[in-house]
């Protein structure tokens, strides 16, 4: 997973592509859910990353930038690339993050 934003390329139509080493395996293979408030998802590679792209999407346009969409790429060793559509889970990440903030502000 992408510790900075070194680990986000951006192409000319504001796409956004984070490169990862590690195979996306775990994509099709759902072992259980995610602890809450995210248990609505799969705990799978997508699913972290997803929330890592939309975590990264947010802060990026809270600074005035634009993001049309994110992407999961996966290179492998024989430098083939694999896209994976991230989803979308501003919404929900915004709103943890807003609980999140006013409980601690109490």
């Amino acid at each position: 997973m992408p510790t900075n934003f070194e680990d986000i390329i951006f192409n000319e139509s504001n796409h956004a592509y984070t490169l990862y080493g590690q195979p996306l395996s775990s994509v099709t293979q759902v072992i259980a859910r995610l602890k809450p408030p995210f248990d609505n998802l799969p705990n799978c590679e997508l699913s972290i990353y997803s929330l890592q792209t939309s975590l990264n999407r947010l802060i990026i346009e809270r600074n005035g930038g634009e993001v049309e969409s994110c992407t999961i790429v996966h290179l492998n060793n024989e430098g083939q690339i694999t896209p994976y559509q991230a989803m979308d889970l501003r919404d929900q990440l915004f709103n943890w993050l807003t609980a999140r903030s006013s409980s601690n502000a109490q």
